[in-house]
């Protein structure tokens, strides 16, 4: 019993390690969007694919009022997990038929420079 508990502890931990941003806190301000073909010269590794990386997606994607708000929680989930940028950014209205105000969802790849 100790043995599983420890083990499970453990996992935790390194879990947690694993996802810990690398450097000081950024602000959503300081993270900058970029399209693909301008970080062709950079060297850069993808930290998190935002809002569609985890299984959640399948079933909701956090929406906005406006497109401003939707690239504003974008930025500030980038600078939370220690990304320094956005690759392709990309944003949808999701109004619909039966959802007549608006509904923003964005996403795109936060990455960290190397």
């Amino acid at each position: 019993m100790t043995r599983s508990l420890l083990l499970c502890v453990t996992l935790l931990a390194l879990a947690g390690c694993a996802s810990a941003p690398a450097g000081p806190p950024r602000q959503a301000s300081e993270i900058k969007v970029f399209e693909y073909n301008e970080t062709r010269s950079l060297s850069y590794r993808i930290v998190e694919r935002i809002w569609i990386e985890h299984w959640t997606s399948a079933f909701s994607i956090p929406g906005y009022p406006t497109e401003r708000e939707a690239v504003a929680a974008l930025k500030a989930r980038a600078a939370q997990i220690g990304a320094d940028a956005v690759l392709s950014l990309a944003c949808l209205d999701q109004k619909t038929f039966w959802k007549r105000q608006p509904s923003y969802i964005c996403y795109g790849d936060a990455i960290k420079l190397q």
